[in-house]
């Protein structure tokens, strides 16, 4: 099983004693000499020293303390809680990720490590970072904090200050469809569909915001050929998106004024703070008494901030899109023709000899030289130096082979349309305003995005969506903001989709948050055309109880998780869209099965959350 490197991984270097960065310098230098002998001729020798080279590097990489397990009875898994042997190794559970436990996979870790010291304890204080373990906690979500540690991700330099600051609720009126749970447990939701009812939003949910100046040297250590205009962070307990905005010259032009409180009531210059996290970002605000406490345990416990996830520093003019986000779309002829044509072209060109299409098709948009290099096959090398190569019949059949694939894929709704996924987040300059204690108005008015992407292209109005979809209020149609002083502040937000606080953007895209979910955004005139804003889609979420969690809460809670029904959820909800096609839109089975399709998207997020 091939892992990502990890604050869990780099913990377990550091209890076995393993000079990570030596190890990392010796593995690199074995993958050298397997590519230098790759190159050469083949002989027995050369073969020889490749399984000699690949022995070496596998026995470097093995985690021998590490074990992933897959459950396939509770019995089972229930008895290996209480530890088993292992290649010699006794093992015991060790967290489980909120990814891996729908798939039934949990951590195991052994009890030793290298030479007999303490692993499987060492490794589980250090997850809990010297929190107040009398807090209480819905098990799912504590085990969910935990496994944060288990994030692929890239250490960077520490921040001089960290701001932790409440977040920002707003309240405006809106039309939706409301579903709850019924109150017996039993039976379908509750639809009600509900006009100028209260509504109110997290507006930083699952973000926060970092000074241009740290932004640039993170970037330079994650090795990005620009500076980023978002990361995604890790750190314990610690979860979600920094944006980067100029807090200081809010403070200076907007605020008139340096000094902020915390979430703690500790005053903070401004100007000695590199970040701002949210309560929704770092999960145990109430698990530490101030922010130095919480540090000081970070420290201690060998770990600080990492990054696992960056916004794309350059986007595509288009995308290919799975089924999902043209399903639900009410099309004429006409409009299917459009829809479709842009793949037509595309395939058309390929199939006739277009060699600029034919260098896209083979390498993608974005091409480089090192890209071209890194092509494993020679022959699209030769075509891209001489199109006359196109006409080899050998090159021509290659040709025809993945053409084929790829009108399959277009069969079954993989179209391309102008666009691109952006990571999206919330008017951050209403977080700014809450932290200096400003009324919180942000920039962006109810229906406007701002999205530097689209501005470039003189956009007006582009349609918002997000797998996994099930019906057509999950896309909205919104308008795009020139507005100067968003243009202003947002100007380090050059690839970030930012959607306004006060209306139901977040709850129709399947109820998105800002902690790294990715939108599709597009101005295709079908979808334009198609989108009305119907009403955004409310659920109601499950309550569970708050106790003082233990390792056999944990387990009982990990057993209610096994398995994830989405994709049943999902195709099950694709295949209403053919059976409501064959009724009246004014009959009662197709609001029938249009109520069902709503509550499609309720069964999906319980999926998630659970």
């Amino acid at each position: 099983m091939s892992l990502a490197e990890s604050s869990m991984i780099r913990w377990m270097d550091d209890i076995n004693g393993v000079d990570s960065e030596a190890l990392y310098g010796e593995i690199q230098d074995i993958r050298k000499k397997i590519r230098w002998i790759k190159r050469e001729s083949e002989s027995a020798a050369n073969a020889t020293m490749l399984k000699s080279l690949y022995g070496r590097l596998n026995n470097l990489l093995l985690l021998n303390e590490y074990l992933l397990v897959i459950v396939e009875s509770d019995k089972d898994y229930i008895r290996a809680c209480k530890g088993f042997r292992f290649n010699g190794r006794e093992f015991r559970r060790l967290v489980s990720t909120s990814n891996g436990v729908k798939m039934s996979v949990i951590v195991f870790a052994a009890v030793e490590g290298a030479g007999g010291v303490p692993m499987l304890d060492e490794l589980k204080r250090r997850m809990e970072n010297g929190r107040d373990m009398t807090q209480k906690f819905v098990p799912a979500k504590l085990e969910a904090y935990r496994s944060l540690a288990c994030s692929a991700s890239i250490p960077v330099s520490d921040p001089r200050g960290v701001l932790v600051v409440p977040d920002v609720i707003t309240h405006f009126k809106a039309d939706y469809i409301s579903l709850t749970d019924n109150p017996d447990g039993e039976g379908e939701p509750i639809y009600e569909e509900v006009y100028n009812g209260d509504c109110e939003n997290n507006a930083t949910d699952g973000y926060g915001i970092i000074t241009p100046e740290l932004m640039e040297i993170w970037s330079a250590e994650l090795m990005l050929p620009k500076t980023a205009s978002g990361v995604c962070v890790r750190a314990p307990f610690t979860k979600g998106m920094l944006f980067c905005m100029d807090m200081k010259e809010f403070a200076s032009d907007v605020a008139h004024s340096y000094f902020v409180k915390d979430i703690w009531g500790k005053e903070w210059n401004i100007l000695d703070v590199d970040i701002i996290l949210t309560e929704s970002m770092l999960k145990l605000t109430g698990g530490y008494s101030s922010w130095e406490e919480f540090w000081r345990n970070t420290k201690e416990n060998h770990s600080g901030f990492s990054v696992t996830k960056v916004a794309e520093t350059t986007l595509k003019e288009s995308r290919e899109i799975n089924y999902q986000f043209s399903a639900c779309l009410e099309c004429t002829d006409e409009d299917v023709d459009a829809l479709v044509s842009p793949t037509i072209d595309d395939l058309a060109g390929v199939c006739g000899g277009d060699i600029g299409k034919m260098a896209i098709y083979l390498c993608g948009e974005g091409m480089t030289e090192d890209s071209v290099k890194k092509m494993p096959d020679d022959w699209a090398k030769a075509l891209l130096i001489d199109n006359r190569v196109r006409n080899d019949p050998y090159v021509r059949q290659k040709i025809q082979q993945l053409l084929r694939r790829r009108f399959t894929k277009a069969k079954l709704g993989r179209l391309r349309t102008r666009g691109d996924f952006q990571i999206v987040g919330c008017d951050p300059y209403i977080l700014l305003q809450s932290v200096f204690g400003l009324k919180p108005t942000g920039l962006l008015k109810a229906g406007e995005v701002y999205t530097k992407y689209w501005i470039d292209r003189g956009a007006d109005e582009v349609v918002l969506m997000r797998a996994p979809m099930t019906i057509l209020n999950n896309l909205c149609k919104r308008k795009v903001s020139y507005n100067e002083d968003a243009q202003h502040w947002y100007k380090y937000l050059y690839n970030i989709i930012l959607i306004n606080a006060f209306d139901l953007t977040a709850a129709s895209l399947c109820g998105c948050d800002y902690d790294s979910d990715i939108l599709l955004s597009t101005d295709n005139p079908v979808y334009l055309n198609n989108v009305n804003n119907p009403l955004a889609i409310l659920c109601g979420q499950k309550a569970a109880e708050k106790v003082i969690v233990t390792e056999e809460d944990v387990v009982k809670s990990n057993i209610l998780s096994f398995g994830d029904a989405i994709g049943v959820v999902t195709n099950r909800a694709t295949s209403m869209y053919d059976v409501r096609s064959l009724y009246l839109v004014d009959s009662d089975e197709y609001r029938e099965l249009s109520k069902r399709l709503a509550m499609c998207q309720k069964f999906q997020q319980d999926c998630i959350n659970d």
